[in-house]
């Protein structure tokens, strides 16, 4: 990234139908996993009437099950395995309201990790969506649940599970069947950016910030400027390495934050994404609390031939200081760019009597000067004046 993007907004993302965008995002590649043993025929599943009736002793064994650590990658689900893991599943939505805080959560991880065994590479056609359909409704109960410690492992495993997509190919109706069941949770991820449990929003901006579409996740990174301290660590940890939606322009104020970490974190952030000291600490001017800090980095912008002052000259004069827009509106003169007549027809109504006159004075061009031409004849000037 070079220096000259410094300053540029964040643009606006025309996306048409983002349901099969979600549903194809690339992957990570899946590593390859051992066949899957011959399983017996399926039979009914004893331990689903008591995950129904909300057992937490089932859920416990089916859980330890499923999210066991080890050292070798579990095989892909052949059909008897994704049919009896649907069937547990779905018990265990049935049974989900009758779980405390803990067995939800537990219910939620079973889930993901189910949703895992089948993205693995070999899964059969077709297996998969009988549990996709079963843990939408899970994760829609998780979001929306009372307990905040619920609604943070549901955001997790959403995160978790944006770029989700089955172990083998899809048709173009599965794919959109996946892209449905995505989008069909994030209203609900939204909705919790505004959740009264902190804990619950930082995990919101931490789901958005895993979620590839840009013009989804833009309304978290829109969080930066959050009175809370922690929401804006998060926004900047999540985003540190997406410009396109948090640009150097939104985190160069954090250089001036009162927390000493943050303040850190930002200028981290800055530096890896190529920004040279010397610039940064330019932008530091531009962003200071105090305006006579700000006005003084408009004649160092004005001196740089590394990068483009028009962005930050824009930026300076919507300052609510209006010393800085007319030191703004100054550095205008002998630039013609469109946005800075834009700017210019904007500021000659500003509230300030000094900034207006300044602005319509560079949109007024100069008087013509013209030679008189000398008197036509028989005009009055030839004739002599009686005494």
């Amino acid at each position: 990234m070079t220096s000259k993007t410094i300053g540029i907004g964040l643009a606006a993302v025309a996306v048409g139908s983002l349901v099969v965008a979600w549903a194809v995002w690339p992957r990570p590649a899946r590593r390859a996993a051992p066949a899957a043993p011959a399983a017996p025929a399926h039979a009914p599943n004893a331990p689903a009437a008591s995950l129904r009736a909300g057992n937490g002793e089932a859920l416990q064994a089916l859980h330890a099950r499923l999210t066991a650590k080890s050292d070798t990658p579990p095989p892909p689900p052949n059909p008897e395995q994704a049919a009896e893991w649907a069937e547990l599943l779905d018990a265990a939505r049935v049974g989900f309201a009758r779980f405390a805080g803990a067995g939800k959560v537990a219910v939620i991880e079973t889930a993901t990790a189910i949703l895992d065994r089948l993205a693995l590479e070999g899964t059969r056609a077709g297996s998969w969506e009988p549990s996709l359909a079963s843990s939408h409704e899970i994760l829609r109960g998780g979001l929306t649940d009372p307990s905040p410690a619920v609604r943070t492992a549901a955001l997790r495993a959403v995160g978790h599970l944006w770029t989700w997509s089955p172990g083998c190919a899809m048709t173009t109706t599965e794919e959109q069947r996946v892209g449905d069941w995505k989008a069909g949770l994030y209203d609900e991820v939204l909705k919790r950016l505004e959740d009264a449990e902190i804990a619950t929003r930082l995990q919101a901006i931490a789901c958005l910030g895993a979620l590839p579409l840009d013009a989804k996740a833009a309304p978290a990174a829109a969080a930066i400027r959050d009175p809370d301290v922690r929401v804006r660590l998060q926004v900047l940890t999540s985003f540190a390495n997406r410009p396109g939606l948090l640009t150097e322009e939104a985190i160069l104020p954090l250089l001036h934050d009162p927390v000493p970490d943050l303040r850190g974190l930002a200028e981290r952030v800055l530096k890896a994404r190529g920004l040279p000291a010397d610039l940064i600490g330019l932008g530091q001017m531009v962003t200071h609390p105090r305006p006579e800090m700000r006005a003084s980095a408009i004649p160092l912008l004005l001196r740089r031939e590394d990068i483009d002052p028009i962005v930050w000259l824009l930026r300076l004069s919507e300052d609510p200081d209006e010393t800085v827009r007319l030191k703004a509106v100054e550095a205008f003169a002998g630039r013609t760019a469109p946005e800075l007549t834009r700017r210019l027809r904007e500021l000659a109504d500003d509230d300030s009597e000094t900034v207006r006159a300044a602005a319509r004075k560079l949109l007024t061009p100069p008087d013509d000067t013209t030679v008189a031409l000398p008197p036509l004849p028989r005009s009055p000037q030839l004739m002599p004046r009686a005494n």
